[in-house]
């Protein structure tokens, strides 16, 4: 089966508006052939006049994929993994096989033998057919068991084989057997699409009939195959029809107006995954409780989460390192999985974060990278490194990276103000302190209100070095205040995933455009693309689990630990299982700040930009943290 992908991501095409789309584009396609049948017959049924695009002659494979990804053409047919490659670029089914059998069009591989061997060995050919019913029955019951050696032999990744799976069906014998198919209906296409190349001038002619080419006499001989389905097993946050999954959120504390946006990302991913059928056709509840980034309150919004009658699957979201890290061991206890809004380098220790999985790069890793790329690429001559950060395991694993970057690097620490920007203190000291210093790099750890208090103090004493820090140091709607100037020449934006609406990752665009859609009046964000990752890697952990046919709390865990995230390139994929050394992510991003290209009143519906720049071409990797060999956290504080 060929499949008709497109467009490339310029052209923007849908069903919905093929005819516009495809006028005056190429279209790369085979000639004569079933496929070409297929084409014509969608075009037609979308309106699309035959005569208003060119077609290129092609037999779909790597000259397709290549063609397409080129931006060359605006269509273009693959099978397999390719139709995979053209749709991680950003292209789109025409439509999908159902889509097809809607218009009349029957898409299906047949199985053939030549006359006589079937009368020579017809036993071979049932017993041939008896297997492939007990495969297929096998399979529609649960192909989790089968994954592997499908993936296998196809010499693709289990993830690919499935993808490509999923746009396959396998009629059970009977269904075969129907009018809808070798009842009579295969008969008809192969009238029709011989009739077809009889006017392409593939044949001389057709036929009257082509019943005498469809034997199932073989079929009839073999046995019905029971297909049993193995029920999903669940326990705790999910039902028939529901699963609930968790945020335990910064919705009114120091860190509200960016996890106020973090969530509302989720939401709208939810409420995507809802529209689509849910999750092992069940719908989600997302369940978001504040916790004020105040640990007492996160351990109370915790036992509510945990309970076994009104509790929760999973946690898409733990907002903060000492929050997480309080409930930690109780998650084990538990066997409650989390997903942090926290990059403290301690949770892929499984000492310490057996069941919190962690998003990104951490603290520590993501300064070490910003500190070796700043020194190498912005700062001119000798760098001199002033550290500042909050006390505990966010300010501190992320100046303990910075300092661990200076050493490896030879770079002097003018000013180490590890855990001196205390939230609600006086920064005076702090500002004193860096002014004084001489640095020409500061790197910060802090939040954005702290962070602008120091920034703006220093630089009104005329403090001008350059200036970076993990990422939630930084809002972009500091560009909406009097430091935007000082940003603009100054500040280097860090983060662990790209900044909104930059790059052409596949997954930017899918999410900007469902934002769009879903939150178009809210305020343009970076951290949007944090929520849709934290739904994203929960989203797939839950479909491993679904696949599995075990969405207990001991299951999810068990998925999380055999999934590997896909984020479709808004951050490096994550996976959990394994040597931590192989799975642990060690790239970050880095952005310059254009204060010009922010608008304050913007909104998702325009798309627009949030004044960050992507440098580098994608993350970056110092060598570092490449080389760095994981054991435990930078910095604890115990």
């Amino acid at each position: 089966m060929l499949t008709t992908v497109w467009p490339t991501p310029t052209t923007e095409g849908t069903a919905d508006n093929a005819a516009e789309t495809l006028a005056g584009q190429k279209v790369y396609a085979p000639v004569g052939n079933v496929t070409h049948y297929k084409l014509l017959k969608m075009l037609g049924h979308l309106g699309v006049a035959l005569d208003s695009f060119e077609h290129v002659p092609s037999d779909g494979g790597a000259a397709a994929v290549a063609a397409f990804e080129s931006g060359d053409v605006a269509m273009a047919c693959a099978f397999g993994g390719g139709v995979l490659t053209m749709l991680a670029a950003g292209g789109n089914l025409v439509m999908t096989g159902s889509e097809q059998e809607a218009i009349g069009i029957r898409v299906f591989d047949i199985i053939s033998i030549p006359t006589q061997f079937g009368v020579d060995h017809g036993d071979v050919v049932e017993t041939f057919l008896q297997v492939t019913e007990e495969a297929n029955a096998a399979y529609a019951s649960h192909r989790g068991p089968l994954e592997d050696t499908i993936a296998e032999a196809a010499g693709m990744t289990v993830e690919g084989s499935n993808a490509l799976l999923d746009m396959f069906s396998f009629p059970d014998r009977a269904t075969q057997l129907s009018d809808a198919w070798l009842g009579g209906t295969v008969q008809d296409v192969m009238k029709q699409q011989m009739d077809f190349f009889v006017e392409q001038g593939e044949i001389p002619k057709a036929l009257d009939s082509y019943d005498a080419f469809v034997n199932t006499t073989f079929l009839e001989a073999i046995d019905d195959v029971e297909v049993v389905v193995v029920p999903t097993a669940y326990d705790y946050g999910v039902t028939d029809d529901t699963i609930r999954i968790g945020a335990i959120a910064d919705l009114t504390g120091i860190f509200a107006p960016l996890v106020i946006q973090i969530i509302d990302a989720q939401t709208s991913y939810w409420n995507m995954v809802n529209d689509h059928g849910g999750i092992d056709g069940k719908q989600v509840d997302f369940v978001v409780m504040d916790n004020a980034y105040d640990v007492p309150t996160h351990l109370e919004r915790y036992e509510a989460m945990k309970d076994e009658d009104s509790g929760v699957v999973f946690l898409s979201q733990s907002t903060g390192s000492p929050h997480t890290a309080a409930i930690a061991e109780d998650l084990v206890a538990d066997g409650l999985g989390a997903i942090p809004l926290s990059w403290y380098s301690g949770w892929p220790d499984p000492a310490f974060g057996k069941n919190v999985f962690e998003s990104y790069t951490n603290y520590c890793y993501e300064s070490m990278n910003g500190v070796d790329w700043l020194a190498s690429n912005v700062v001119e001559g000798d760098a001199k490194l002033a550290v500042i950060s909050y006390p505990g395991e966010y300010g501190q694993d992320g100046a303990t990276g910075a300092k661990m970057a200076a050493e490896a690097l030879g770079i002097e620490v003018v000013y180490d103000g590890e855990g001196a920007a205390i939230p609600g203190a006086d920064q005076t000291p702090v500002i004193a302190g860096l002014v004084e210093s001489g640095a020409n790099l500061v790197w910060a750890t802090v939040g954005p209100s702290v962070f602008a208090e120091i920034f703006g103090g220093a630089a009104a004493q005329g403090f001008m070095p350059i200036w970076s820090g993990n990422s939630p140091t930084y809002n972009y709607m500091l560009l909406a205040t009097p430091l935007a100037p000082a940003l603009d020449a100054v500040y280097y934006q860090s983060s662990y995933v790209l900044a909104w609406n930059t790059g052409d990752a596949p997954g930017m665009k899918h999410m900007v455009a469902e934002l769009q859609a879903r939150i178009p009046d809210k305020p343009l964000s970076d951290v949007y693309a944090v929520g849709w990752t934290e739904a994203m890697a929960t989203h797939q952990i839950l479909e491993t689990a679904a696949k599995n046919k075990d969405m207990t709390r001991a299951g999810v865990i068990a998925a999380a630990n055999e999934t590997v995230v896909d984020y479709q390139g808004l951050a490096p994929n994550q996976g959990y299982g394994g040597a931590v050394n192989d799975f642990i992510v060690r790239e970050s991003y880095i952005f310059d700040i254009q204060a010009d290209l922010f608008d304050v009143a913007a909104t998702v519906a325009g798309g627009g930009s949030t004044g960050s720049v992507l440098l580098a071409d994608g993350p970056i990797m110092s060598d570092l943290a490449r080389d760095h060999v994981y054991e435990t956290a930078c910095f604890s504080a115990g």
